[in-house]
């Protein structure tokens, strides 16, 4: 799961608001945001070692005229103030010595000042994307639930976390700036001679692996953290890469796709996929309350419903829903339990017969995704409302899921 959500997008490896946290991390689970910031950390922790570190060098450009009561490497001097007279004649009582200034190493403050600004010029555009799923979770998670307030509570660490790196790296370079008093211009040339000192030293190792443009700066640095990001748990990496794997299948069948689905799968929100004149609408992990969805459904059993994936097409008379919830259990309790969202759910527009209001308009399918073995899905029930995808990742078949993803494709299709 891990090598598939990495090839797909590395953020999906990051925490985000799942309630269970795993104790245990290695430094190959690393998302790329984690490393981002775990990389920001690094450098704004080594900053002020690095400048308490720093000693100053004389610039022979840089020089002051000083008295100097000897003439070792000294000059007369031009000041009448500086020469008296002496048995008729004239004899100086100071000479002028040119002295180089001692100032901070600025060659160094330069390189140091560039791996800043490389450092933020990846992070700025990551914690914006970041900052802006962050908005969208919080409208997809609200509800009045302990759940949504544990959600919403982990979305405001999560943007806490970044604004903090944002000031700490700002901080740092404002730090380099005043060490310099003002003089420092960023440059990619590393010092020569190289700075002493165990922090300079360490910066080396750091700065290396930053300025390979080889490879992605996560990747570059992952193994230079001393201490590894927090990774997902397990069940919520399988639901992601069940999501990965449901938005693969249906650009598989020619779907294309609007917006940023990778946010959705990230944290919860909304994507759309179109077909000609057909559309199909992806809500990820939306929570849906007593109060009208934009998804055209609401919960009218318990407090709320947070259904892993919710497929919304077009219906007779009004839109349908197919849910689908992943599960890495393959118990048969468990799995049936999965049918829930046909009594939870409920569209906003009653299911229309002949012209005539029949009831409430229920999800067409409430089914469940989870790692069975299998070359086919299997029915629950014998009309289809409930059954499994088999979806399993070492011997991953996307035969099932397309199968079922063509029911929706064909639904669609006929009612646009």
């Amino acid at each position: 799961m891990i090598a598939d959500l990495r090839s797909f997008s590395g953020q999906l490896l990051e925490p985000g608001v799942s309630e269970r946290r795993k104790a245990g991390r290695t430094r190959a689970e690393c998302g790329t945001e984690s490393v981002l910031l775990g990389a920001v950390e690094a450098m704004t922790g080594l900053v002020p070692r690095l400048l308490d570190e720093l000693e100053d060098v004389e610039d022979p450009r840089n020089t002051v005229q000083r008295r100097s009561w000897t003439a070792t490497r000294a000059k007369l001097s031009r000041s009448p103030a500086d020469w008296t007279r002496l048995s008729g004649g004239l004899v100086p009582t100071c000479w002028m010595r040119t002295d180089p200034v001692p100032e901070p190493d600025l060659r160094a403050l330069s390189w140091l000042l560039h791996l800043i600004e490389v450092l933020a010029s990846e992070l700025e555009p990551a914690l914006q994307r970041t900052e802006r799923y962050i908005e969208e979770a919080r409208a997809s998670r609200r509800g009045e639930s302990k759940w949504a307030f544990a959600d919403l509570s982990d979305l405001e660490i999560l943007e806490r976390r970044l604004q903090t790196a944002r000031v700490a790296l700002h901080r740092s370079r404002n730090g380099v700036v005043r060490r310099s008093s003002g003089k420092v211009r960023s440059s990619m040339r590393a010092p020569s001679p190289y700075p002493r000192g165990r922090s300079w030293w360490r910066l080396r190792d750091l700065a290396a692996n930053i300025e390979d443009k080889s490879r992605t700066l996560a990747d570059r640095i992952a193994d230079l953290l001393e201490v590894a990001p927090e990774v997902a748990d397990e069940p919520l990496l399988y639901q992601r890469w069940c999501g990965m794997r449901l938005v693969e299948g249906l650009m598989a069948l020619g779907w294309s796709v609007e917006g940023d689905y990778v946010g959705a799968l990230y944290l919860a929100g909304h994507v759309s996929f179109r077909k000609d004149a057909a559309r199909v609408e992806l809500w990820v992990e939306n929570r849906l309350t007593r109060e009208a969805h934009p998804s055209g459904f609401l919960c009218v059993a318990g407090v709320d419903a947070t259904p892993d994936f919710l497929l919304v097409t077009p219906g007779a008379g009004g839109l349908d829903a197919f849910v689908l919830d992943a599960t890495k259990s393959t118990d048969d309790e468990v799995l049936l339990d999965k049918r829930k969202y046909l009594d939870k759910l409920q569209g906003v527009a009653p299911a229309m017969i002949a012209g005539v209001v029949s009831g409430p308009r229920r999800p067409l399918r409430s089914w469940a995704c989870a790692p069975f073995d299998l070359g086919h899905c299997r029915l629950t029930t014998q009309n289809g409302a409930v059954g499994v995808v088999p979806m399993h990742p070492l011997e991953w078949n996307p035969a099932p899921l397309r199968a079922w993803l063509s029911d929706v494709e064909r639904h669609a299709r006929a009612w646009s």
